[in-house]
């Protein structure tokens, strides 16, 4: 080839570039945080979801429980059976630890930092309040489970050990109250960043379709709080599958972190 003649290009070198440069615009792109942040939110995400499977599961086995011992069959005492009995309430408090920890585990890094991008106030305060009403629901279960456990004694301490779990129940369901409107405002903001104009809007339903429909319709036999969880739960459901689709598209190219002064991720062709 002369030093006169044009270069000549790959058509697969061509197309990754003018993809990159079509991209270039826009930095906040989740696509631009790097495989490696992705995968973990994707990763977290899904214990998430896993952690409120279960946790639906062990309430309607409570619930079963519940039915079975006689407890409101016709108003009466709890029977003696299987939830008096000290095994029932180890194992439950055992798996309640478990996924307890699952749903912690899932959030926190659900909500890690992309430490290659700038965030709004927003979002660093939904993630923090996503975080610290993790925390709270977590403290305030723990205290309902052993208030619950104290509570049936008799006693002058009875009727105090009943209102602090009152008050404790109460701190769950602000706590969880607080941690849904958080992570609608974050998963906006992430699907803004994929970007997602469907699953925007999808969040946004989501924001006033579960309060509506744990309010208004509760009172058909918690009907309503299930519609709430199921639309809830797919919400997230989607924002996992985008996360992986946008993994999918990272998994094109080979990534390295470089150390300039911005500390963004460069893109590399294999």
């Amino acid at each position: 080839m002369n030093d006169a003649d044009p270069p000549i290009h790959d058509d697969q070198d061509t197309f990754h570039v003018e993809h990159h440069d079509a991209r270039a615009h826009d930095a906040s792109m989740l696509f631009f945080a790097g495989p490696h942040h992705v995968g973990r939110i994707a990763i977290g995400l899904r214990a998430v979801l896993w952690a409120i499977m279960l946790q639906f599961v062990m309430v309607m086995i409570l619930w079963g429980v519940l039915v079975s011992s006689g407890q409101g069959a016709a108003g009466g005492p709890m029977q003696s059976g299987l939830l008096a009995s000290d095994l029932f309430i180890v194992i439950a408090a055992i798996l309640s630890v478990a996924v307890n920890a699952l749903a912690l585990w899932g959030w926190w890094r659900f909500t890690e930092p992309d430490p290659a991008h700038t965030e709004g106030s927003s979002v660093g305060d939904a993630r923090w309040l996503i975080r610290a009403s993790v925390v709270a629901s977590i403290v305030c279960d723990a205290c309902v489970n052993v208030l619950g456990a104290l509570a049936p004694a008799k006693g002058p301490l009875a009727p105090l050990l009943l209102l602090l779990m009152v008050v404790a129940a109460l701190g769950t369901l602000g706590a969880f109250t607080t941690r849904f409107f958080a992570s609608i405002v974050y998963v906006r903001r992430l699907a803004a960043r994929i970007p997602d104009p469907q699953l925007e809007r999808r969040a946004q339903m989501a924001m006033w379709a579960c309060p509506l429909a744990a309010v208004f319709a509760g009172w058909m036999c918690g009907i309503g709080l299930l519609i709430a969880l199921v639309i809830y739960f797919n919400l997230l459901e989607q924002v996992r599958r985008a996360l992986l689709g946008v993994r999918a598209q990272q998994a094109e190219y080979d990534w390295e972190m470089v150390e300039p002064d911005d500390g963004a991720d460069v893109l590399q062709r294999g």
